[in-house]
C-alpha cells in the first residue's frame, strides 16, 4: 500500500496511509489543494488530484501520473520544481557568506550570526534541489547583513549626535 506525504506552506507532513488521507480530508485537516506526493509520482500534485486519479486508475486497472504544471508545483522535494524545470540547471544563487562574516566581526555579532546561518543553509538547499529555498535564504543572508551594517551605523549616527548637542561622553 503506498504511503503518502502532505505539504502545505512548504511544510511536509506524512507518510499517511491512503485511508488517513482520506479522513484527514474529510476533518478538514487537508484541504484537497495540499500538495501530495507518493514514491514513484514525478512531482507534487494537489491531494484532490491525486485521489480523483486514484479512482480513475482502480477502475482501468493502471495509474498514469501526469506531468506537474508551474501552478501546481511547489518547492519541496522531491521532483521537479518550476514546472518541470530542473533546478540544478539553474545557477546557484550567491551565498553572501564573506558579507554574513564581515558583518559578524565588525558590525553586530546576533545579527551577522543570523545571517551566516542563511548562507550556510543555501549550499545544502540549492544542491537538494530546493532552488527556491536557496533564493530565499540567499535574499535572507544579504538582508541581515546589510541590517548588521545598519544597525552599527545607526549606532554610531547616534553617539555622533549625541556629543555634538550634549556633550562628549565621559568615561570616569
Amino acid at each position: 500500500m503506498a504511503s503518502y506525504q502532505i505539504a502545505r506552506s512548504g511544510t511536509k507532513t506524512g507518510p499517511f496511509e491512503e485511508a488517513e488521507v482520506r479522513a484527514k480530508l474529510a476533518d478538514g485537516s487537508i484541504v484537497g489543494s495540499d500538495l501530495c506526493w507518493t514514491q514513484g509520482m514525478e512531482a507534487w500534485l494537489p491531494v484532490n488530484q491525486v485521489f480523483e486519479i486514484e479512482a480513475e486508475a482502480t477502475a482501468s486497472g493502471a495509474m498514469e501520473v501526469p506531468a506537474a504544471t508551474a501552478a501546481t508545483t511547489a518547492a519541496t522535494t522531491p521532483g521537479p520544481q518550476a514546472g518541470g524545470i530542473d533546478p540544478k540547471s539553474l545557477k546557484q544563487p550567491p551565498t553572501h557568506m564573506a558579507s554574513a562574516i564581515l558583518a559578524t566581526l565588525l558590525c553586530c555579532l546576533p545579527l551577522g550570526i543570523v545571517a551566516i546561518v542563511y548562507a550556510s543553509k543555501l549550499t545544502a538547499l540549492y544542491q537538494a534541489g530546493h532552488y527556491h529555498g536557496a533564493l530565499e535564504a540567499s535574499s535572507k543572508a544579504k538582508f541581515w547583513s546589510n541590517m548588521s551594517v545598519l544597525v552599527v551605523l545607526l549606532i554610531i549616527l547616534a553617539v555622533g549626535l549625541y556629543e555634538t548637542f550634549v556633550g562628549p561622553i565621559s568615561v570616569e
